[in-house]
């Protein structure tokens, strides 16, 4: 039979690349209003080879550009749907073999560093998965970094648990 559900230690590393879509009244060069959706390669704990990620975040627009999650399925949504991705994702990780883990973000916070690196930590929900992860659960910190002048310039990592 199936093994009851158990916390394990997770973690994952990818090196990413997002783009840019203006939103509604963006006007050049402010950050917002638009959306972030990028994709990584990289590893996961528990996902055997290379696993990818696939992320969606909005800012706002002026006066303050207030960066928040946004569903990863607005621009991944057939990429994904083979996986069942949920709205409330905003990101995941995958395999080729069908297992995926989805995220919600709690948090989030950046940090510019110079004109070409802004930092960012946070905290997300693990809120489910496919496959092996079906009904995983768990929670994570995150760190990463962009670069607002290159998008192929930016990473993301994660440590936490999952339950699954």
């Amino acid at each position: 039979g199936k093994e009851t559900a158990k916390a394990r230690y997770y973690r994952d590393s990818f090196t990413t690349q997002y783009q840019f879509i203006p939103g509604a009244g963006w006007e050049f060069p402010n950050p917002g209003p638009g959306y972030y959706p990028g994709k990584g390669i990289g590893y996961a704990s528990h996902i055997i080879g290379t696993a990818t990620t696939y992320f969606n975040s909005y800012v706002e627009g002026p006066p303050f550009f207030l960066s928040g999650p946004s569903s990863v399925n607005l621009f991944f949504r057939r990429k994904l749907e083979s996986y069942g991705v949920p709205d409330a994702a905003n990101s995941v990780v995958v395999d080729e073999k069908g297992n995926s883990i989805w995220f919600a973000a709690t948090s989030l916070v950046q940090y510019p560093v110079s004109d070409t690196r802004i930092n960012f930590e946070g905290t997300a929900d693990i809120i489910g998965g496919s496959g092996k992860f079906s009904n995983a659960s768990g929670s994570v910190t995150l760190n990463g970094y962009f670069n607002p002048i290159d998008p192929t310039d930016a990473g993301i990592g994660s440590k936490g648990t999952i339950v699954y």
